[in-house]
């Protein structure tokens, strides 16, 4: 199986668990400037291969993107 067949996977803290996009699927993102937000973090995610955290946020927020 070649790299472009291969899923795409991050670790997500949000949901504790490793997280997979399948290969080959598209995605389609519709919404206002927050969903641009949404991409962002999925693109970083997929890139990176982790889930963003921001290290600073309050842990107690119930805002932030981990647990």
């Amino acid at each position: 199986m070649s790299a472009a067949q291969k899923a795409q996977c991050f670790h997500s803290f949000a949901a504790n668990r490793q997280l997979c996009l399948p290969a080959n699927t598209h995605l389609v993102f519709l919404g206002e400037s927050t969903m641009r937000f949404q991409y962002l973090l999925l693109a970083w995610a997929l890139l990176h291969q982790v889930e963003y955290r921001d290290r600073d946020m309050d842990p107690s927020d119930p805002r932030r993107l981990h647990s």
